[in-house]
């Protein structure tokens, strides 16, 4: 830490020679090398006293600064907090170069926090009072707005208070932050994308909280700093602020947009970005191309676009084509389907539209929902019936008749053919004005009752001005079949004449009936299928120890190949299912302590033995296995390629820990505090567990350094599942 040297020779008066035995009193006060307490807060607290009480203290700054660099909240909390003479140059540069280094420590990503942000920003104020509003621009604000943007989503705690506090409580500052987000924003060629990525998220999470702007000058009154002498300096203009801002925003466009990034500043687009800008035209590119992607993202755009078209006079000839090519198969099902159809309303609510347009609309959603869920029908149905009372000149799709009698009979020979083309992308050419929505007429029999009795407005007088769409916008299968179950019935409906007694057999103790000799018949077929098909040629064997038999009914579709066989199974079948235990004990000891590896996702099956005289790697209790049933048999490890390098301290047995858990139910499970086994499964864990921790101190030897481990991992394995642990910790943290 470099101290101030300054020449004190000059000046001071001649001092007397000191007789020997003599000392001279001190007539001023201890330097500030000679304190020594213990409590370091006070001592922060008489290195400032002393800075402020005599220049000749301004080494307490060094010392300060030492303090600070340490990890103590208390050294965090130091200051600087000084002048000097401007004619003592040698000082001053001391005391700059001092504050760069203080701010410099402040400013680092792993120092900002709250009391950061507030040193510094009184530091930003008595700056600007000493320098003057120069010094929002090149002083000490720049780089605390740097910091903050470029910290990533760390600091978006801190972000958010310095919006509150700061950026939307006083004007000049807000003036002056956009600026810097245009000033950082210069920079971004040269950043990664993961770094660009963070720098747009840090600006949209202070840019979105811009409310709307002044309406008159008068307005920009709050000032954090000084407020500025010039009666035309843009920070006191509501044009100037609008001009910052649009900039800021524009450089926040211009950088690589991530999806997610782009669909925030869509949503903010009509409340929060368009009211700031003097040339909304300069939206139009980014909307557009917005609009051009597709998906949810086209739909984001819907709005902006559709506003600058209405409010701001801007053209897009091609608006309402994009509008048409939005109505696919999935926006029938699409999370995003209220908000799509609150924009469709608004957007068909001229009644300039041309017929034409109107006409290729209602038939396109009336095709796309012959094949859509019954909560997106009940939104098409009144959306339609609204479309042909604001436009009369489409009406006549209700009921199509035949013009001549030479198209009358080739009807009744030939039958319709509907001329609308679903292929076709211009909503002027697709030919649906010639044809009729018999689809909305096929709906009446739709097997939703909802469904079916809405689709007859149709088919009824126009009485009714018209639907309120929010009325059926939150509809879904859930809230549907809610209100069919929640419905009083008078009186409970009749399913079945004559309740049989028997299924399958004519009477009790008697042959089987119809219905019982065909499923005979077909398990018969099913036995002998499953025999002679080539792929259950081979057997292979899942041996699931840590699993009972499910009550779910069983799978359809099998192969032996891969057979997956739990405990009560093996026990049906005269397996010796402690003999597996062992087997598998063994074999995990060998591959974390003698491999190294953490077992990750190994499987164990039972298999027939080596047939070639080849040596064999398994483990001894796994020797040839008698079975009635399976005949011969071994106990194999299969697939090896997820296993990763295994440490010998307790990060491996963290490693090996979730591995046994992440694994397929082949090891037994133990008891544990959130899932409670019965007594046989914890005596197969035993077992398993006594011939593990034997086999795995054969391997390290009774003196070995990391003898401990094996015991470790049994005790966390016991302790329970690390995945459910850790979820309820965080349950119990939210």
């Amino acid at each position: 830490m470099p101290f101030l040297e300054v020449d004190t020779a000059a000046g001071k008066k001649r001092k007397r020679p000191e007789k020997d035995g003599q000392k001279t009193k001190s007539k001023k006060t201890a330097k500030a090398s000679t304190i020594d307490t213990d409590d370091q807060e006070e001592k922060i607290l008489q290195l400032e006293a002393q800075v402020l009480e005599s220049r000749k203290h301004y080494n307490n700054i060094a010392a300060l600064l030492s303090l600070a660099k340490t990890d103590s909240d208390t050294s965090v909390l130091a200051k600087v907090v000084g002048g000097a003479a401007e004619s003592e140059l040698v000082i001053v540069r001391w005391l700059k170069a001092r504050l760069d280094e203080y701010l410099e420590m402040l400013l680092a990503v792993s120092q900002l926090n709250s009391t950061t942000v507030t040193l510094v920003m009184r530091l930003v104020k008595e700056e600007i009072k000493e320098e003057g509003t120069s010094a929002w621009e090149n002083g000490i604000f720049p780089r605390l707005i740097q910091a903050l943007l470029n910290s990533g989503p760390s600091t978006e705690a801190l972000r958010a208070e310095y919006n509150l506090k700061y950026f939307q409580e006083y004007d000049d500052v807000r003036f002056q932050t956009l600026g810097c987000v245009v000033y950082v924003a210069q920079d971004m060629e040269a950043l990664s994308a993961s770094e660009a990525e963070s720098f747009v998220n840090a600006s949209l999470d202070i840019l979105s909280t811009l409310d709307d702007p002044p309406e008159n000058d008068e307005e920009i009154s709050d000032f954090f700093a000084e407020r500025p002498t010039r009666p035309k300096d843009p920070m006191v203009l509501v044009s100037g602020h609008r001009k910052r801002a649009q900039a800021a925003w524009l450089a926040v466009l211009k950088t690589r947009l991530s999806k997610e990034n782009r669909k925030t500043i869509l949503g903010l687009m009509v409340h929060r970005i368009v009211p700031w800008f003097k040339k909304i035209e300069l939206l139009m590119d980014f909307l557009t191309d917005s609009y051009n992607q597709g998906g949810a993202t086209s739909l984001l755009a819907l709005s902006g676009l559709f506003y600058l078209m209405q409010e701001k006079n801007l053209d897009y000839p091609s608006f309402y084509t994009k509008l048409y090519s939005q109505l696919d198969d999935t926006i029938l099902q699409s999370k995003h389907r209220s908000r799509f159809f609150r924009l469709l309303d608004t957007f068909m609510s001229s009644t300039h539209l041309p017929a034409a347009l109107v006409a290729s609309f209602i038939k396109r959603l009336a095709r796309l929902s012959l094949a859509a869920p019954p909560g997106s029908i009940v939104v098409v149905v009144p959306w339609v019936y609204n479309m042909f009372k604001r436009h009369p000149q489409a009406s006549f799709m209700i009921h199509r008749e035949p013009r001549t009698s030479e198209q009358l009979k080739d009807w009744e020979e030939r039958g319709f053919k509907d001329p609308f083309s679903m292929e076709e992308a211009d909503p002027m050419l697709t030919g649906a004005l010639e044809s009729s929505i018999w689809e909305i007429e096929m709906l009446q029999s739709h097997y939703h009752p909802n469904v079916a009795t809405l689709a007859k407005i149709i088919s009824e007088q126009f009485t009714k001005l018209s639907y309120n769409l929010d009325d059926f916008l939150d509809y879904s299968y859930k809230s549907l079949l809610d209100a069919e179950l929640g419905k009083h019935m008078k009186k409970t409906p009749v399913v079945e004449y004559q309740i049989p007694k028997h299924i399958f057999l004519a009477e009790e103790g008697s042959e089987p009936n119809s219905l019982g000799l065909l499923f005979t018949k077909a398990m018969e077929r099913g036995r002998e299928t499953a025999k002679t098909s080539a792929s259950n040629r081979d057997c292979i064997v899942r041996a699931y120890l840590g699993r009972r038999k499910l009550n779910d009914r069983p799978k359809r579709f099998f192969k032996l190949p891969n057979f997956p066989m739990n405990i009560d199974q093996m026990k049906q079948l005269d397996l010796d299912v402690e003999h597996y235990a062992t087997a598998m004990a063994e074999m995990l000891a060998i591959m974390h302590w003698k491999a190294q590896m953490d077992a990750n996702d190994v499987e164990f099956v039972l298999a027939p033995p080596r047939l070639t005289h080849e040596v064999s790697t398994q483990a001894s209790p796994s020797s040839t296995i008698k079975s009635i049933h399976l005949g011969d048999h071994n106990l194999w490890i299969l697939d090896f390629d997820c296993c990763g390098d295994m440490t010998m301290d307790t990060n491996g047995v963290d490693q090996a820990w979730r591995a046994f858990y992440k694994n397929d139910p082949y090891y037994p499970r133990p008891s544990t505090a959130n899932r409670v086994k019965s007594v046989e499964d914890q005596q197969l864990w035993d077992i398993f567990k006594a011939r593990f921790l034997e086999a795995s101190e054969i391997i390290l030897g009774p003196e070995s350094n990391i003898g401990h481990l094996p015991g470790l991992l049994i005790s966390k394995i016991e302790s329970g599942n690390p995945h459910i642990i850790q979820k309820l910790n965080a349950g119990t943290t939210d």
